[in-house]
């Protein structure tokens, strides 16, 4: 008879339990009757069941309700359609025949609504499970409590060891590091240690109350220090390459770090040591929530939170490490870009989704060659012999390029748009390398540039890393880039002041005296020849002291007004004003040295100036042509954390382009400038050199 048929049960009434008979032996091709169609089918074969635990005072080998395996959806037998239910009874194991399983129908009431999915588990803890469970949490709980002691310890230590200290020191005069120097060792760690002490400060709190509040997930996603991380790890290669240098050049620093390096105060540790230990921190919490969570059952009032903050911190950890890997490869970009001379104006590394892919030294046009492959272009380029500089030689597009190894032996021919190219290499290691790594990124690009071709926009700008499906680590990018820029535009004042300072100091110390000088009676130099030395520079200092005024009130009001393009809208004039300084510049260390050789007054000023200044005019002459670079340098990257689209990132995009394209312009004029020095000193060396033939 069917099982869960109205009439079975009715027919049979249940005999007591504790009185039921040893049932006969199934048959083996037992098999169970067709379940109704309103009833979904059992997942399993019961064939295939192994024998579970002893459970209660049974000791049979079937399986309960409970233990069978389908936490997924309620169990096929209980039917709120059926009037009757059947109930799965586990008898001495000594009454019934090996493997044998007995059914009993009984009249029961329907069940209650089966519980929800993650409370139907394969296994039921035992109350000794649960135990062991609770202290494996409590444990694992007190780790990430003690982990984050130390943690903030040593972040502590970092502060009050050199932090403050430096800080403090810079106000001095001969201070150890100025304050960009501590910015860029230090970063925004003292913020991150205020925020791990309020962290530290609710584990503690947490840990007290545990018992009745075993939850550590709500901390972590409540949590907003981990957003700050993305800035100090972008900067920490920059941190470690200041630390380094400041150690070269300054033996003072240098003392001052080698009486704490690796001493008591530092457990032995180096400064480095304690600077890499926030870049480690977010993998850290990744390994302490996941062995937190798998002591945590999907019951458990943390194992959400727990699931979502571990969920959290791993997308971070991955954001923050892709982001990290951009941010390096656009560096490197930068880098090369900046590194080339004589390239075309139009020519530029710097482009979205691209990479470096390869670097080395081949032949080209039987000359040494360095090459520079990207995953989109070959750069070709000499090597010029002084401070990294590289001469362009040309560049190949190799999404439209074909490589061709067989027409002569050695050599590759690279063919573009851009000509023909043909490259050897001394090794047959090297060709081979070379041969082999320029056909797949050839390949690789096609592909890509097919592929890019054929997507939509929105596609496009995600297969460029510019779309994020995770709208949390979108509104943490945006908080980031916000942070990034309030910095920049702090960074922009400190160093506008510093300069400001230093254009009035060569006003007050040098071009004052020399302007009374020539309304004297006894002048040191004619009026033609101060306006050849001073120039612009007290329209400079003007224009200069309205910036800082301007800046000044924009930092202090940064929430209202976030931006700074308005500014430097205002003052196109300096475009013109540092175009005229520059290109006076030869002209005004040309007077200043023929003054100095020719006019011994003049020269015995200059000197007892210089030496009461504690510099010289002429390097102080200089300062001007390197702010517009320093302008570009900080302008370019507040408009990396713009959003695009937008009147701001338009109108930041014009400054920056121009004050790029008068930067290129004054390297120019200087670079034609020294050309045309060297060419007279060389003329002049000839003229001598047959002045003296002749008269020999």
């Amino acid at each position: 008879d069917d099982l869960s048929s109205p009439s079975s049960p009715a027919a049979l009434p249940p005999p007591p339990v504790d009185d039921l008979p040893p049932p006969p032996p199934l048959d083996a091709s037992f098999e169970l009757p067709p379940l109704p169609n309103d009833i979904p089918p059992l997942p399993v074969d019961y064939g295939d069941l192994p024998p579970p635990p002893v459970d209660g005072d049974f000791l049979g080998s079937l399986p309960t309700l409970m233990s069978l395996p389908s936490p997924k959806r309620p169990h096929a037998l209980s039917s709120p359609n059926s009037a009757a239910h059947v109930k799965l009874v586990a008898t001495r194991s000594d009454s019934l025949p090996a493997g044998s399983s007995f059914f009993e129908a009984t009249s029961v009431p329907p069940p209650a609504p089966a519980p929800p999915t993650s409370e139907l588990q394969d296994h039921v803890e035992t109350a000794e499970e649960i135990a062991i469970n609770k202290k494996k949490r409590l444990e694992r709980a007190e780790e990430v409590l003690n982990t984050e002691r130390t943690y903030v310890k040593q972040l502590t230590v970092v502060y009050e060891q050199f932090l403050d200290p430096l800080r403090k020191n810079s106000k001095e005069k001969g201070a150890l590091l100025n304050v960009d120097e501590i910015s860029d060792i230090f970063s925004n760690i003292e913020v991150i240690i205020n925020c791990h002490r309020k962290l530290l400060e609710s584990l503690e709190h947490r840990l007290v109350e545990f018992d009745s509040k075993p939850q550590l997930g709500d901390i972590f996603l409540g949590a907003a220090f981990i957003k700050l991380y993305h800035h100090y790890i972008n900067n920490f290669d920059k941190s470690i390459a200041t630390l380094k240098s400041a150690k070269e050049r300054k033996p003072e620093f240098r003392k001052f770090m080698k009486g704490l390096d690796y001493t008591e105060k530092l457990s032995n540790m180096s400064l480095e040591s304690f600077l890499i230990l926030p870049v480690q921190r977010i993998p850290r919490y990744v390994l302490l929530l996941q062995d937190l969570l798998k002591y945590t059952r999907p019951t458990h009032v943390d194992f959400e939170g727990l699931s979502n903050a571990l969920a959290f911190i791993k997308d971070l950890a991955e954001y923050i490490n892709t982001n990290k890997t951009l941010s390096d490869n656009s560096k490197k970009l930068q880098d090369i870009q900046d590194s080339l001379v004589e390239a075309p104006g139009a020519f530029n590394v710097v482009k979205p989704g691209r990479r470096l892919v390869d670097e080395g030294t081949l032949l080209y046009n039987k000359k040494k060659a360095n090459i520079l492959l990207f995953n989109d272009l070959l750069l070709i380029t000499k090597d010029q012999g002084r401070k990294g500089k590289r001469k362009f030689k040309g560049s190949i597009t190799l999404p439209t390029a074909s490589l061709n190894t067989t027409d002569e032996a050695g050599v590759m021919k690279v063919i573009s748009t851009e000509g023909s190219f043909k490259f050897s290499a001394e090794i047959q290691k090297d060709r081979d390398h070379w041969a082999k790594i320029l056909k797949d990124t050839i390949d690789s690009s096609r592909t890509d540039m097919l592929n890019t071709a054929f997507m939509g926009k929105g596609q496009q700008e995600h297969s460029m890393g510019t779309v994020s499906n995770n709208k949390q680590l979108l509104k943490m990018q945006d908080e980031a880039n916000a942070l990034r820029r309030a910095e920049i535009a702090n960074e922009l004042l400190t160093s506008e002041v510093t300069y400001l300072n230093t254009l009035v100091k060569i006003v007050n110390t040098f071009v004052i005296p020399l302007r009374k000088s020539v309304d004297s009676a006894m002048p040191m130099l004619s009026l033609t020849e101060f306006i050849d030395i001073t120039a612009n520079l007290e329209a400079l200092v003007s224009c200069h002291k309205s910036l800082v005024d301007n800046l000044t009130i924009r930092v202090d009001k940064w929430e209202e007004t976030p931006y700074l393009y308005d500014l430097f809208e205002e003052r196109v004039g300096f475009l013109k004003l540092y175009s005229y300084y520059v290109s006076n510049n030869s002209k005004a260390l040309e007077t200043l040295e023929r003054l100095c050789n020719t006019n011994m007054a003049f020269a015995m000023y200059l000197r007892k100036a210089e030496g009461e200044a504690k510099c010289e005019l002429k390097l102080l002459l200089t300062d001007p042509l390197r702010r517009f670079a320093s302008y570009f340098l900080l302008l370019n990257e507040m408009l990396q954390h713009t959003k695009i689209k937008t009147e701001e990132y338009e109108a930041l995009s014009k400054i920056v382009k121009g004050i790029k394209e008068t930067t290129e312009t004054q390297k120019a004029s200087l670079e034609e400038d020294m050309s045309k020095k060297l060419s007279n000193k060389t003329l002049e060396r000839n003229k001598s050199s047959s002045s003296k033939k002749k008269n020999g």
